[in-house]
């Protein structure tokens, strides 16, 4: 009884390292993917409904943005970022996301100018009638 219960011991342990040492491999993945900020979220509903993420002024200067959607699968198009200094770039972007996805990174080339609200059009695509929530990311 002795000797099955040190063979258990012995295996559990060449079980248990390789855990660990993923555990921790994900962990520094995370730390890496934690460049991007969240900037703001709205809902979105069923019905097409424009919504706006306020910037806050203290945030440094955002070149790349990206969506995430949760709970449920989410068209979002008509994108508007408004700078500080009054002007505002149209970006082209009409895709579907789906729940607990990512969109494509988009690219500002915004030079040093900071970003003051991020516009955009969303719909919710969800058969049981959920609403979803869009996350709007920044990575400097």
């Amino acid at each position: 009884m002795e000797v099955k219960s040190m063979k258990f011991r012995r295996y559990s342990r060449l079980l248990i390292v390789p855990i660990i040492s993923l555990f921790f491999g994900l962990l520094t993945q995370e730390a890496s993917a934690q460049d991007w900020k969240v900037l703001g979220f709205r809902a979105a509903t069923k019905f097409a409904a424009n919504g706006a993420v306020s910037v806050k002024s203290s945030t440094p200067v955002i070149r790349r943005i990206k969506f995430k959607s949760t709970i449920a699968t989410v068209r979002v198009s008509t994108v508007r970022v408004d700078f500080r200094d009054g002007t505002s770039k149209r970006i082209r972007f009409d895709k579907l996301i789906g729940a607990g996805m990512e969109s494509d990174t988009i690219d500002l080339d915004v030079g040093k100018r900071r970003i003051k609200r991020i516009s955009f059009t969303s719909v919710a695509l969800s058969f049981k009638g959920r609403n979803a929530l869009v996350f709007v990311y920044g990575e400097d």
